[in-house]
């Protein structure tokens, strides 16, 4: 089986966690003066035309992400009932508004200037189709965001105003000395937290974040970054316009093929040659399942290790899964956690590596795994993703995504 060296927090993981609430950046920099009018002067300069004509009509810079052009405006939240006042003449470049099915996120395009940045983000949850279990963080593409927004208001009436308790320094995971001036407001609908280095805000619909005050230096305009961030005020969100925001193509249905495997009996989501430049297939031999490209494929100088090896076994026990561990990763490696997965009836399984997490200590396993294990078959099925994402689609409206969060939340076993 091909190991690739990262660490041992999965690439999947580090795209969660390190965009938890992902972000649209505001910029301040203010002279001494006059803070209000030099605010507006500076931004004009900094933001510079070419800067932004650059970003918008240039092939070779295509952002990632949709609407790319478009500013953002005190009124551009409207449909999520949000709104929050700031200079008319501060440019902020929308470069997200897209929904997942069960939520949407918006995001806007970083903006340089010396004297710091204001980030911003925001999350809608549907409530109305989410299910209060859960399991239902698993079938989000960022579940730690939905965990954190579902335990305020799960606790919304417990939840007082006053100094953050260890409970909610926990959720908002926070890893500065600042922790300690974290600070609760709660109002009829929402609650507002404050700290030295960002201000959140959690309703019954959306999760609202401004980060980075800590590194905006400058009294005036750290007083006028939190200004900007205590307008916010929200109210109902416009449904049936939200109901309107395109899709992620990760989810539109034309971008994406089904594989089935009936020798081993299972079935999982891949991109289409349209969006991926080649075609994935599955190549079996012995109780492995290799998913990538025919090697034979012209784009295979391009393709580098785009691919899956999946392993499988006949499981009877929890002993010979362990076993089946052992074998595949280490013999000090071991059985580690059971989750229910996405599928009834499967787990999602962990591996213990205990004090061995070393070259020479016989469980080193620093890169991705997904375990996946079905009692009621007698199968287990194990692959190793690596240190970066294997599988990357161009859309119209996005640019060198990965997908491989999908094609594994995609597996299913079939009879």
């Amino acid at each position: 089986m091909k190991q690739k060296n990262i660490l041992i927090s999965s690439f999947l993981a580090v795209a969660i966690t390190a965009s938890i609430i992902g972000g649209a950046f505001l910029a301040l920099n203010i002279k001494k003066d006059n803070p209000e009018k030099a605010f507006i002067a500076t931004i004009n300069d900094a933001t510079n035309k070419d800067f932004f004509k650059s970003l918008s009509s240039s092939k070779n810079n295509k952002s990632p992400f949709q609407k790319t052009g478009e500013l953002l405006k005190n009124e551009s939240l409207s449909e999520f009932g949000v709104g929050f006042t700031f200079p008319e003449n501060l440019k902020i470049k929308l470069i997200e508004k897209t929904s997942w099915g069960n939520y949407v996120t918006v995001r806007s395009q970083l903006i340089h200037i010396a004297d710091g940045t204001l980030s911003f983000s925001l999350n809608y949850w549907n409530k109305d189709a989410l299910e209060c279990d859960d399991s239902i963080s698993q079938q989000i593409r960022h579940p730690l965001r939905y965990k954190k927004w579902k335990f305020f208001m799960d606790n919304f009436n417990n939840i007082e105003t006053g100094k953050c308790n260890e409970k909610v320094l926990k959720q908002i995971n926070f890893e500065s000395s600042y922790d300690n001036l974290c600070n609760i407001e709660k109002f009829d609908d929402y609650i507002k937290i404050t700290t030295h280095e960002r201000i959140i805000y959690f309703s019954d619909y959306v999760n609202i974040v401004f980060w980075g005050l800590s590194s905006i230096h400058n009294e005036k305009s750290h007083e006028l970054g939190k200004k900007i961030a205590n307008s916010v005020t929200i109210k109902q969100p416009n449904k049936e316009a939200i109901s309107q925001i395109e899709l992620a193509p990760e989810l539109v249905e034309e971008n994406w093929e089904t594989y089935i495997n009936e020798k081993f009996g299972f079935s999982l989501k891949v991109p289409s040659k349209k969006v991926i430049g080649y075609e994935i297939k599955g190549f079996e031999n012995g109780n492995r399942v290799r998913i990538g490209p025919d090697a034979s494929d012209e784009a295979i100088g391009t393709i580098g290790d785009n691919m899956w090896v999946m392993v499988f076994e006949e499981i009877k026990d929890e002993k010979s899964l362990n076993n089946f561990i052992k074998k595949e990763y280490g013999e000090k490696c071991g059985y580690g956690e059971k989750h229910p997965s996405i599928q009834e009836g499967v787990f999602d399984i962990g591996i213990d590596i205990g004090s061995n997490w070393s070259p020479d200590g016989g469980c080193f396993v620093n890169y991705q795994t997904v375990i996946k294990y079905c009692p009621s078959k007698n199968i287990a099925v194990s692959w190793n993703i690596g240190q970066s994402p294997n599988f990357v689609i161009n859309t119209d409206t996005r640019n060198n995504y990965t997908v491989d969060r999908e094609m594994i939340r995609s597996f299913r076993f079939i009879d």
